[in-house]
């Protein structure tokens, strides 16, 4: 298993990938066989997969409900369950710029 390299850019370009796709619940694209909830938050919950799969972590899709991302095995097993769904951003949120643009971008 590879460990998350921490530096702090990356960490930041790989929260800013997560936060550009359109995954607010009711406004998040074509919903689908493969995406039930909407392509938004599909490719939301596969961006995060790729990225536990990129440091070696075994992953699974449930059918486009959620995902999961293991590290361990046998009885020493860890796991997180995060909500990656957000709400609008924005003015109706308050934001001055939108969280996953560049500085000043609104």
């Amino acid at each position: 298993m590879k460990q998350y390299p921490w530096e702090e850019a990356q960490f930041i370009n790989d929260l800013k990938g997560l936060l550009k796709i359109r995954s607010v619940n009711g406004d998040c694209g074509p919903v689908s066989e493969r995406a039930p909830l909407g392509q938004g938050i599909y490719d939301a919950i596969e961006y995060m997969l790729d990225l536990g799969r990129k440091f070696g972590f075994r992953t699974k899709n449930l059918d486009g409900y959620a995902g999961w991302i293991e590290m361990g095995e046998g009885e020493r097993l860890g796991g997180v369950s995060p909500h990656h769904g957000r709400g609008a951003v924005l003015h109706r949120r308050g934001y001055r710029r939108h969280p996953g643009g560049p500085a000043g971008a609104v």
